[in-house]
């Protein structure tokens, strides 16, 4: 980029990328997106997967969608129209099986009972403490990260707030959001451990067995449905 106003390249049309270049166009610059397919939208496209049939060809949902964005860009002028799903998600099994995970956490759970009483009773604790730490992480998405050389007031008092905001949470859900965050998934509530996980959470010739977590309880995989292995 060249100048206050100068023009940007955007690699990539995807729906992040094409929020960047609006913004970036309503900011005074003349953004170019380069995309190497004949469609953009990425993530969120749309394609017809069978004779009449349109879908998302990704994402199954819109979610984090900010309200915010929405507005900037006055999506709805241009025919934006958010439908929510429920169930949100249906896990498919080979045997004919199924589970709907529903907007309503008791609902998920009546389903999940059909597998597993001891997930379908934990579910709602999983639920709750998820949500719990998405309201400490929420601002984190529209916040500018802080300069790491020469932090700036702001910088430091953004980061009091979050610290602030984390030592509010339950001494259970502080733990969980220290013991997922590095792993960078979602925690298997519902999914069990494999003994190589289990064995590399202890030391090695030294000390007894390291404690297992309190956390949800895990079940056999045979009585989870999954997905069917990719041919």
């Amino acid at each position: 980029m060249t100048g206050s106003a100068g023009r940007v390249v955007v690699v990539g049309g995807g729906h992040n990328g094409l929020v960047a270049a609006a913004y970036l166009a309503k900011a005074g610059h003349k953004p170019l997106v380069l995309e190497r397919r004949e469609v953009v939208g990425g993530a969120a496209v749309t394609e017809e997967i069978a004779p009449g049939f349109r879908v998302s060809a990704l994402a199954h949902t819109a979610g984090p969608f900010l309200p915010g964005v929405a507005k900037d860009l006055d999506l709805a002028r241009h025919g934006l129209e958010l439908l929510s799903a429920d169930p949100r998600l249906v896990a498919l099994s080979p045997d004919g099986r199924a589970a709907a995970f529903h907007t309503d956490a008791q609902k998920t759970a009546a389903e999940l009972a059909r597998f597993s009483e001891k997930d379908a009773a934990r579910y709602p604790e999983l639920v709750g403490s998820l949500g719990r730490i998405a309201a400490v992480l929420a601002p984190l998405l529209t916040s500018t990260p802080p300069a790491v050389d020469s932090p700036s007031l702001g910088d430091l008092l953004g980061l009091g707030k979050l610290g602030n905001a984390f030592r509010k949470l339950p001494k259970r859900d502080a733990h969980r959001l220290l013991r997922w965050g590095p792993i960078g998934s979602t925690p298997r509530c519902c999914a069990p451990s494999s003994p190589r996980a289990e064995s590399s959470g202890r030391s090695r010739g030294r000390g007894p067995p390291a404690r297992r977590p309190r956390s949800f309880s895990r079940r056999p995989a045979s009585r989870i449905p999954r997905a069917p292995p990719r041919t």
